[in-house]
């Protein structure tokens, strides 16, 4: 294809992708109202400190309702651009990747205000004391919220991270496997750091998925490993059966 039709193409995926951002924003904004209260659940209620925040508010909410829920569509849009330049083997590990890159991020969404969030706000608000009354503006927990949530997401990258590193070269499943002391320390000081509170349990209800996605890192990375081999040795292959 010529390189003006590349770029033609490329305008058509991103114009029907914000398009379908756009829609399930207008979607997203029915939903809204909802959605805010049942997000403020964890503080129990949260306040406005101008006549337009809440408004603010509920758009930033729906723009970010429509990102997620047409995030698979974008995926698919963006898939379907780049397909066309990959090799069979390329296309039969990268589909493969995508999905589940997509579907972690939004499980990582969905830990980071399911566990995460409860807990960390738990503890902050400890800090108070008995004496001090928190009144949190919902602009300002909503950002919380966003920067924890899309911080859960991208920890959740880490297997599709070890894999696309594993594919190049830079990484392999021994060097995890062998290392794993280190990495267990380091997760065990990422989960201190991110409860500030210093509660075992809180603690341990973080580093338990890490550990898990690093488990699920190792066998990814495994995966991908024997995959390249097996291409690797295909064409030597091929070449002894001709002799």
């Amino acid at each position: 294809m010529p390189f003006l039709e590349h770029l033609e193409e490329l305008r058509k995926a991103i114009l029907l992708s914000i398009a379908a951002v756009a829609v399930f924003t207008i979607f997203g904004w029915v939903f809204s109202r909802e959605l805010m209260n049942f997000l403020v659940r964890p503080i129990g209620k949260a306040v406005f400190l101008s006549p337009a925040e809440a408004f603010a508010t509920r758009f930033k909410l729906s723009i970010i309702i429509g990102i997620l829920v047409s995030l698979p569509y974008v995926s698919y849009k963006a898939w379907g651009f780049i397909v066309p330049g990959l090799l069979e083997n390329e296309r039969a590990l990268l589909f493969p990747l995508v999905v589940l890159s997509t579907v972690l991020f939004l499980l990582g969404v969905l830990f980071g205000y399911l566990a995460l969030v409860p807990i960390i706000v738990k503890v902050l608000i400890g800090f108070g004391g008995p004496s001090v009354t928190p009144m949190i503006s919902v602009s300002n927990y909503l950002g919380f919220v966003m920067r924890l949530c899309l911080a859960a997401a991208i920890l959740f990258q880490l297997p599709i991270v070890a894999s696309t590193l594993t594919w190049f070269g830079i990484l392999s499943p021994r060097f995890l496997m062998e290392k794993w002391r280190y990495a267990i320390v380091i997760i065990f000081i990422l989960g201190a750091v991110l409860t500030p509170g210093g509660d075992v349990i809180s603690q341990i209800a973080m580093v338990i998925p890490i550990l898990i996605l690093y488990g699920i890192s190792i066998a990814f990375s495994g995966f991908v490993w024997a995959r390249k081999r097996k291409t690797a040795l295909a064409p030597n292959a091929s070449q002894e059966g001709l002799r």
